[in-house]
């Protein structure tokens, strides 16, 4: 057999280059991970990239601490390198703190801060993400956006968390200006004597044709008044041609005017709203319940959560007609059992099932009216014991099951071994809660008290819990 000696070798074809245009290739190597993979692929390429490529890709930046910053500043070529960063004060950034630059305690101290972003900004011209925690006004008004505007062709996601304090600014800023953002993220505080920011959104959504994700949370700059933000001009005049995922936070609308935005737009694949409501806080109905057939048709990912009252699903679930949808959420609604399973059979391409703290909205359990063979794609379930147990006699092809109560378990084994054996051929994990105190290993009791399912026992943590 044949070999290649070191001495017949040939070295890698870009390397033969200046070492000005090997940088200039690795700029369209966007992605850390990707550039990690290049730089380990010999030593001379590990030399090129580690750290001036590979440490400068992704970025966060605290305004407590100008270090980071002021080197950008001093080598061009680093700011060129920088694809993502976020900008925090102090509190919110985990880079470590450092006593040479505590400017967020005073006006002054800000603005010298945000001139050297201004500066920096300036030269990253690869920059393709931004986020801000805006959790003081702007002394430098719009200079940095404008900045970003000239310097920052590339930039793609825009990501911006604003504060009551902060609003004013955000909504006559020239933020709008940005052209072109194919993501979208911002978490705004506001009040009724502040600017709406909804011309904001308008101009910079016309601004952005290309769109594929709008994500917006507004809140209430008094928590304990519960407000929702009317979005209905946003509803009635956007056109986002190529929109993908849409996510909307503390929002009401007309149903009529909601679902007239969504006929637009039927490349919707993803669709998460989180306590929205019909134009006033506490309408039972819902902004999300005027739907017919053909509304939302590549739905893939329906996520719904509402706090306080409880909507009744029915209508939703009547009309609905999702043949790609793959994953759903509810939490805070409730529901007929019978028009839930209808709903059910005529997805049979869903695979995750999360269905928390919702009600049956008659005297059946819900789950409890599926055929076997009903759900022949259903992966992962997640909800309370009764409907965690009842999903399981329609014996789909679980391998995830929760959330089952461990002192339930303990003395209704018997209706438990039924349901799981059921499963039992493809159940790999099953999440329990209960008996947070008892001293010997729950786990192990549970795997007595259910012989013949050999799926892994593990206590389930509420997201957010440790």
């Amino acid at each position: 057999m044949a070999t290649i000696s070191s001495c017949d070798a040939q070295p890698f074809p870009l390397l033969r280059f200046p070492s000005e245009v090997v940088h200039n290739v690795i700029d369209f190597v966007d992605d850390r991970q990707q550039v990690l993979a290049l730089a380990l692929t010999c030593q001379s390429l590990k030399i090129t990239l580690i750290p001036d490529h590979l440490d400068y890709r992704v970025l966060k930046v605290s305004f407590s601490n100008l270090d980071l910053l002021e080197r950008l500043i001093a080598r061009p070529s680093l700011a060129r390198n920088v694809r993502s960063i976020a900008i925090c004060h102090g509190p919110h950034c985990s880079s470590l703190m450092d006593d040479r630059h505590r400017c967020s305690h005073s006006a002054e101290g800000e603005a010298v801060a945000e001139r050297a972003l201004c500066s920096a900004f300036g030269l990253m011209g690869n920059l393709t993400r931004l986020e801000w925690w805006l959790l003081q006004p702007r002394y430098t008004k719009d200079l940095i956006w404008e900045t970003i505007k000239e310097s920052c062709p590339r930039l793609r996601e825009l990501v911006v968390r604003d504060f009551e304090h902060c609003q004013r600014s955000v909504s006559l800023s020239k933020l709008v200006e940005l052209r072109n953002l194919e993501e979208v993220e911002m978490d705004l505080a506001f009040r009724p004597d502040m600017p709406s920011p909804v011309k904001c959104l308008r101009t910079l959504l016309a601004h952005c044709p290309t769109l594929h994700t709008l994500k917006l949370t507004f809140t209430a700059s008094q928590p304990h008044i519960q407000t929702l933000f009317n979005l209905e001009d946003i509803f009635l005049h956007a056109s986002l041609p190529r929109l993908r995922s849409l996510q909307l936070h503390g929002v009401c609308s007309d149903p009529s005017i909601f679902k007239s935005f969504l006929g637009r737009h039927p490349t919707i694949e993803n669709l998460a709203t989180i306590s929205c409501a019909d134009r006033e806080w506490g309408f039972e109905e819902g902004m999300f319940t005027i739907i017919d057939e053909t509304t939302l048709p590549n739905l893939h990912t329906l996520l719904m959560i509402r706090i306080g009252a409880i909507p009744l699903l029915d209508p939703i679930l009547m009309a609905a007609n999702w043949p790609r949808l793959h994953s759903i959420w509810l939490y805070g609604f409730s529901a007929s059992s019978a028009i839930l399973a209808s709903f059910l059979i005529r997805h049979p391409a869903i695979e995750y099932v999360s269905f928390i703290s919702n009600q049956s909205a008659d005297s059946s359990p819900l789950f409890t009216q599926l055929p076997i063979g009903s759900l022949p794609n259903l992966h992962k379930f997640e909800s309370y014991h009764d409907e965690a147990l009842a999903i399981c006699d329609s014996a789909p092809p679980i391998e995830t099951l929760g959330v089952l109560n461990a002192e339930r378990v303990q003395f209704e084994s018997r209706a438990t071994v039924q349901a799981l054996q059921k499963v039992a051929p493809t159940l790999r994990t099953i999440y329990f809660e209960g008996l947070e105190d008892s001293s010997f290993d729950v786990a192990e009791m549970l795997r007595r008290k259910v012989p013949g399912v050999t799926a892994e026992w593990k206590r389930f943590r509420a997201p957010g819990t440790t």
